[in-house]
């Protein structure tokens, strides 16, 4: 449920960016042991929005240009790995949680 709300929060975010506008580099530390699954869906969830937001640049230079099937298919490239990254977010958060753990 925690991944959903993120996703939904991380949405707008960058469906709203400007895109003449040069993203920033998203930095996601492990900070925590690489293979806890909590870590790993905080990474997939840098990763994502990373995606997300070339996704939207490379539609933006699509339309202002001369070969935009390339920048589409891109793009398309692009939304695979996103929604494999999701699938493996939603993979992670359905791990099992000791009773009273956060």
């Amino acid at each position: 449920m925690m991944i959903l709300h993120a996703i939904a929060w991380l949405a707008p975010l960058v469906l709203s960016q400007d895109p003449t506008q040069k993203p920033p580099v998203i930095h996601v530390p492990i900070t925590r042991d690489a293979d806890d699954p909590h870590e790993q869906m905080r990474k997939l969830i840098g990763e994502v929005e990373t995606r997300l937001r070339q996704i939207d640049k490379l539609l933006g230079e699509a339309g202002a240009t001369q070969r935009p099937a390339e920048l589409v298919r891109r793009s398309q490239d692009e939304g695979r790995q996103v929604v494999e990254a999701i699938d493996r977010i939603l993979e992670l958060a359905d791990h099992p949680h000791p009773p009273g753990g956060s």
